[in-house]
Parts: structure tokens; C-alpha cells; sequence
């Protein structure tokens, strides 16, 4: 039998340790406040070391929420299983929580539409906007299905990601992590 060391136990992963259905949340405090920012229906700010719990802390939120039944939802509507994301870096701004724009793809396919004389598509920008955490957010609770039936929501269909959300309204849980790594006005704009 080989020598294990601490350091290496510590680092041993099984399937359970990623799937949210056995987190266990000790703290009392915590489910409290868990608790009470899905009542309030107000964000809630985890803070702590790396490697405490915070990320996976949104993943049991978002899959208990998803598994309650409608007597348990009060009227809320039904939630997608697993958080939407967005992971914060230095050049984050408030605005790419909700949504990314390619404006280089986008003006390179306008140069050779009107180079090639295709001048029917040259205005449709939806194919480079990719939804951020809080964009897929606010479709979700719309639905894909609602929003590909209406006629003046169509057009959302052809943004780059669309297809990620799922067919019926859903609320949802939206982890913004790293958040310390952003300016330092990016908290405020939030």
C-alpha cells in the first residue's frame, strides 16, 4: 500500500463531492440566512476562505429550490436546477453580468457581407450577444417557449446562447463569483 500524505488526502474527490444532493450545510447561521435572503427575495453575499463552500453553497441553494413542490414555492415560480454563473475578472463591468457583446466577429461579418454585396443581415447583432448570469436570468423567467411564441421577443431566439435556457418560465439562482477580483466599483453598480 502506497504512503499517503495529508496533502493528498485532502485532495481526493469522489462523484458525491460534486453533485449538490449531498452538501451538508452545518451552520445553522448559514441556513438562516440562506433562508431568509430566498424570503426577502434579496441577494445574499457569502464571503469566506477559498475552498469553504461558497460556490457549492449556490449549487445546493439552486438544486433544493429546483426539487420543492408547488405548496413549498408559495406561488413562486419553479427553479432551474443548477445556478446560472458568472465568473468575475479584473475587467469586469456591471453591464457584463447580463450580457457579452463580440464587436469584432460582428464587424468582421458586416465587412464581408457588404463586401459580397449581403446586405439583408448586415444590422442583426443578436448572433454576437452571448447572455451573462443576470441575461439568462430575466429570459428564464419568460421561458424559451413563451419567448420564441411572442412576436416581439422573437427575435431574442438568435442570441448566441438562447438555447441553454429551458423551455418553461423558471426563476433561478445567479452565483457571481470571484467578486472581489473585480474593480472596485463593480459591487457598487450591482
Amino acid at each position: 500500500m502506497p504512503d499517503l500524505k495529508l496533502f493528498d488526502l485532502k485532495n481526493i474527490q469522489t462523484a458525491s463531492d460534486l453533485d449538490p444532493r449531498y452538501y451538508v450545510i452545518e451552520d445553522t447561521g448559514l441556513a438562516k440566512a440562506v433562508n431568509m435572503a430566498i424570503w426577502l427575495q434579496k441577494p445574499l453575499l457569502i464571503t469566506g476562505a477559498p475552498g469553504t463552500g461558497k460556490t457549492q453553497l449556490a449549487f445546493k441553494v439552486a438544486h433544493e429550490l429546483a426539487n420543492m413542490d408547488e405548496q413549498e414555492l408559495n406561488g413562486f415560480a419553479p427553479f432551474v436546477s443548477t445556478p446560472f454563473i458568472f465568473n468575475t475578472k479584473t475587467t469586469s463591468n456591471a453591464s457584463d453580468l447580463f450580457y457579452t457583446y463580440d464587436a469584432i466577429s460582428h464587424f468582421q461579418k458586416k465587412s464581408v457581407d457588404q463586401v459580397n454585396g449581403n446586405t439583408a443581415k448586415i444590422n442583426q447583432a443578436h448572433t454576437f450577444i452571448q447572455l451573462n448570469a443576470l441575461g439568462k436570468a430575466i429570459l428564464q423567467t419568460y421561458g424559451k417557449t413563451r419567448i420564441t411564441d411572442d412576436d416581439k421577443l422573437k427575435e431574442l431566439q438568435m442570441l448566441k446562447n438562447f438555447s441553454d435556457l429551458e423551455d418553461d418560465a423558471k426563476s433561478s439562482v445567479v452565483l457571481i463569483d470571484e467578486i472581489d477580483k473585480a474593480p472596485r466599483d463593480f459591487p457598487n453598480d450591482l
